[in-house]
């Protein structure tokens, strides 16, 4: 499936979001490279009449950091899965340790489907330059299944 898209009709975030899960299907063989941004974008028809260079130039005003960046947006896209899958559970546990518990099981079987792509991550997010961008997106994920439990403190 195709879709077409405009950078004018979305905003910077959702492009990166679409942009990220076109590309998760490259990154096993590619990494996480410029090369399997550009090929996922040409599975999804992004900026289809412009050239393969044009097309590098957006990625790269819209991941400055390439590499973390593609890594930290395919974070916060499993994070919102989580959410969304929490969610969709009819009988939640009752106890915080048990939704904790529950949420990690479900981010655990998320990841499955993308056992390269989180793989070939854990490499790139131990690099010493990328310290912060790693520490910023492990606090925003146990914040985030905090969250879903239902702890509401600061």
């Amino acid at each position: 499936m195709a879709i077409i898209m405009k950078t004018n009709t979305l905003d910077n975030k959702q492009i990166r979001f679409v942009l990220i899960r076109a590309m998760l299907t490259h990154v096993p063989f590619d990494g996480w490279t410029w090369e399997a941004m550009e090929q996922g974008a040409k599975d999804i028809s992004f900026e289809k009449k412009k050239t393969s260079s044009s097309r590098i130039k957006i990625f790269k005003d819209l991941f400055k950091n390439g590499s973390i960046d593609f890594i930290d947006i395919f974070s916060e896209i499993i994070d919102l899965e989580v959410k969304e899958n929490y969610d969709l559970i009819e009988t939640k546990p009752e106890k915080v340790p048990e939704k904790i518990k529950k949420i990690i099981m479900i981010r655990l079987s998320l990841c499955q489907k993308y056992k390269e792509a989180v793989r070939s991550s854990i490499p790139l997010t131990a690099i010493p330059k990328n310290a912060k961008v790693s520490i910023k997106i492990l606090y925003r994920t146990c914040n985030s299944m905090w969250r879903i439990a239902g702890d509401k403190s600061t």
